[in-house]
């Protein structure tokens, strides 16, 4: 890693369609900073605060309260990792929000495609975040061994 330019970037281009016209989407996704992660926290914290006042403290086992919870955590994987939304205008990209319930983890999960939250957050990981950042195993050997390097570095 070239630690003058660590910024990796990752982009996902979506058509949105209003059954009337269609409008192009660029998300562009980053390594994510300190802050970046910060932020992640708090929203993950904030997902499980709304699990026990939403569904009681014995929450973990019903099957409503994990659904949504996997998608809050994820919805904010999603979010740590974003850094720019455009919209195509003609030849050119212009600077847009998304639409307001993408920025909600509770109206995510039941406003937006099945499917979408797992190609949003492969693009965040492929921003150069390894998924240990967001609390989540290692799936291979080479994640594995680059959390060992990372971990207990070599005396070379």
């Amino acid at each position: 890693m070239n630690l003058s330019n660590w910024q990796q970037t990752s982009t996902v281009s979506m058509f949105v369609s209003d059954g009337e016209t269609e409008q192009e989407y660029r998300l562009t996704f980053g390594t994510c900073s300190n802050f970046d992660i910060g932020m992640y926290s708090q929203r993950r914290r904030k997902v499980f605060e709304h699990m026990r006042t939403t569904y009681g403290e014995d929450w973990i086992g019903k099957d409503e309260a994990m659904v949504m919870q996997g998608i809050m955590i994820a919805h904010a994987v999603f979010l740590a990792g974003l850094k720019k939304v455009e919209v195509k205008d003609g030849d050119n990209w212009t600077e847009a929000k998304l639409p307001d319930s993408w920025y909600d983890g509770k109206q995510f999960a039941t406003d937006v495609p099945a499917g979408m939250i797992d190609t949003l957050t492969e693009s965040v990981i492929d921003a150069g975040n390894p998924p240990r950042l967001f609390s989540y195993l290692p799936a291979g050997d080479e994640e594995k061994k680059a959390l060992r390097l990372t971990v207990n570095p070599s005396a070379n």
